[in-house]
């Protein structure tokens, strides 16, 4: 592409802009030509085909079996607001407000069935993992109840922008974070597989877990689960 433009005498935007369009469709295909038409003020790509920015982040699941413990409960709030920092950082993003949302199964008696959800406003925008759970956890204690088996719940994240852009508030201190640890964290854990380094709070046996009995195997993905063959 760079080569044809050379050998035609067009080594700047401003060149290529004055470029003939016939030549431009010939030469440098419908990608190229449209570029000329583009700086020539001649729109090409509509606003609504242009990718629209992400909303929300959800991280929830169904448990393995029915959780009564709010032990187990925070675990797994913890466990699911530590996992939406994560994809909030990867994709630049931080969020204004935390959603948390609990349930049990639909299909026991009216007695046994509850499901509720709280949302939060952040004082400020953050992808921070230590903010975050402290916010899932001021939830929880709102709507943990004694007494049912949940078999749900789950971290929404909402008010999505990129990073950097945010309006401080002109009443309230910022929040503190700690940007170069959580870099460090998703580094490490980029490298030496997920959950290498995690919150202690999370937990170790997790029996809320979901089952996974039946699980496709990840020979392409995971390098614990290469077949191996002895000769």
């Amino acid at each position: 592409f760079t080569a044809r433009l050379h050998r035609q005498g067009i080594r700047n935007g401003l060149e290529l802009k004055r470029a003939d369009g016939g030549w431009a469709r010939k030469h440098l295909t419908v990608v190229g030509a449209r570029v000329v038409m583009e700086l020539n003020g001649i729109s090409c790509l509509p606003l609504a085909k242009a990718p629209s920015s992400k909303k929300s982040i959800v991280t929830s699941r169904s448990f393995g079996q029915p959780v009564t413990a709010v032990s187990d409960l925070r675990e797994a709030v913890i466990t699911f607001a530590s996992r939406a920092a994560v994809k909030l950082r990867e994709q630049q993003l931080e969020a204004r407000a935390l959603h948390l949302f609990l349930a049990t199964s639909r299909f026991g008696e009216p007695s046994t069935v509850y499901s509720n959800g709280q949302t939060i406003t952040l004082p400020s925008p953050t992808a921070d993992t230590p903010i975050l759970i402290t916010m899932a956890l001021r939830c929880l204690q709102s709507l943990y109840k004694p007494g049912y088996g949940y078999q749900k719940a789950g971290v929404m994240l909402t008010g999505l922008a990129l990073r950097g852009y945010r309006q401080q508030s002109l009443f309230a201190p910022a929040a503190a974070e700690n940007r170069p640890l959580m870099t460090a964290l998703d580094q490490i854990n980029s490298k030496w597989g997920t959950d290498t380094i995690r919150y202690g709070l999370t937990g170790a046996g997790k029996s809320w877990e979901m089952r996974q009995s039946r699980k496709s195997p990840a020979y392409t993905t995971n390098w614990r689960e290469l077949p191996v063959v002895k000769a």
